[in-house]
This record gives C-alpha cells, structure tokens and sequence, in this order.
C-alpha cells in the first residue's frame, strides 16, 4: 500500500521557467507544482523540451548559464532551489548506456552508495535489497551486455533506487523496449513507485502508458517556446485496465489536446 502521510517524496516546482540555448528559445513560462510522493508524467511532441525541463530540475543544467543553457525562473525541490545535482535527485535515462559496461550489476549498483562512503556489509545489503527489489538477485554477478534490455533498464532502477533518492526524474526509460517488456516494467515502476513513496517525474510519447502509471498527465505545446498546454489529474483506482472506459475516454482527451501540437511539430519538420 502507497505511504502517504510519511511519504518519502519531496515536491518539485517550476516558477515561470525559461531556457534558451543561444537565441532559440526552447521553453517558455512553465509554471508547475508538483506535490510529495506524487506521480507526474510529461507528455509532447519531440521537441517541445520535456528532458531539458528534467535536466534542469536535476540540476544538469544550472540555473543562469551552463552548457549553453540560459534559464530564467526558479526550480525549486522542497522550498530550495536547484542549482546542482543532488543525490536526493536521481535520473533514469532511456539508454542503458548510462551504465557502466565494465562493472557487473551489484557494482553498478553500488556505485552511488559507495562514493557516499557507504561500505563493507552495510554496502552489501543494500546492493542486495535494491537488486532484488527490481528482481534481478539471479544476475546480481553479470555484467550489462549479458543482460537484455529489459533487464539493463532493471539495473538503472536498482542503481538509482539505491541512492534512496526523494524525487526519481525519468526521461522516457522504456522508450526503447519491446511492447510486452513494457508492458512488464511499467508494472514494476508503478510498484516501486508504491514501496519508495518517492516523487517521480516521468517523460513519455506513450499516452497508455501516462494514463496507466501517472497522478496527473501534463500536455506541452510544441516548441520552440513550448509551455503547458493542460493538465489532467487521473482519478482511476490502481492497478488500472485499458480497457475500462474511464481509460478510452481519458485517451480520447489527451489525444484531442495533444494531437494539434503534433501536427504543428510536424509542418515545422517539413517546412
């Protein structure tokens, strides 16, 4: 059962949030409160700065001017705001090339705690909790190229789990997975969703999956300038049925509001 009143999560919020990356303007006035513990998606077209809005809220890219990044407004984590990476912050990317190769799956996993100076059985049992808490105890020993896919984005849950972090930022981690390991690890998010009581912030294209897994579903506009264009606060109790018709009319909102941005996307692509 989700932990509300002590949930682990801290909010995030975006205070009238700009970024430029020299004169072209790739956000515009995104204002969003997200509360403790919850689960919020992000959806848009490509393009419309949905991982650069994670990137900052990371803290990737600092508040003023780095990498090239001009960014006006405020990202603020429980009340403070951002201006570097914290572990209280941890990020899942689509790519399992965020892990390290060389290392094996208990490693990897260790990794984050250990810079923490975290060590001997201490590091050891923590590896082990979060290893079998994403199912992988079996493979705990291998490296990532002799694991699939499925289970490479398994062992970026369990490394970033790991550093127990307060708010997880997810940029489309199943986006490059078959539909039916999807499918499996969509369940297996929302459930360490549930156990951790962190916040997650969770980019996708995937309007299924927003619906199956989100508190609140965000629409952005296309960019450039891209900002919100609405916000759908999901009432379905979980675990939740695509088929149910709560679901179907759910989609059929999101889709009229998203399918304009989509089509602007693409005039601009062919233009």
């Amino acid at each position: 059962m989700r932990r509300t009143p002590d949930a682990a999560g801290l909010s995030v919020e975006f205070r009238d949030v700009s970024i430029r990356f020299g004169p072209f303007l790739a956000v515009a006035n995104v204002s969003l409160k997200i509360e403790p513990g919850e689960f919020v998606c992000l959806v848009g077209p490509s393009g419309c700065g949905k991982s650069t809005l994670l990137n900052v809220a990371a803290g990737f890219l600092a508040v003023n001017r780095d990498a090239g990044a001009e960014i006006e407004g405020e990202v603020l984590v429980d009340g403070v705001p951002v201006r570097k990476p914290d572990v209280s912050r941890g990020v899942v990317f689509q790519s399992s090339g965020a892990l390290f190769p060389w290392l094996s799956v208990r490693q990897n996993v260790e990794y984050g705690p250990r810079l923490q100076g975290i060590r001997g059985r201490r590091l050891r049992e923590l590896s082990d909790q979060y290893i079998e808490l994403v199912g992988l105890g079996s493979a705990a020993e291998r490296f990532p190229g002799q694991l699939s896919g499925g289970m490479q984005q398994r062992v970026q849950l369990a490394r970033v789990l790991a550093n127990q972090p307060r708010v997880v930022f997810m940029d489309e981690p199943l986006g490059a997975l078959d539909a039916q390991t999807r499918a499996v690890l969509q369940g297996e998010i929302e459930r360490l969703w549930l156990e951790t009581g962190s916040t997650v912030v969770f980019v996708t294209h995937d309007l299924d999956e927003a619906i199956k897994l989100a508190d609140r579903i965000v629409i952005m506009t296309a960019g450039p300038a891209a900002g919100i264009k609405s916000v759908h606060k999901t009432t379905q109790t979980r675990p939740r049925d695509d088929t149910e018709p709560y679901h179907v009319e759910l989609r059929k909102k999101l889709w009229n509001d998203i399918s304009d941005e989509v089509l602007k996307t693409l005039k601009m692509q062919k233009d």
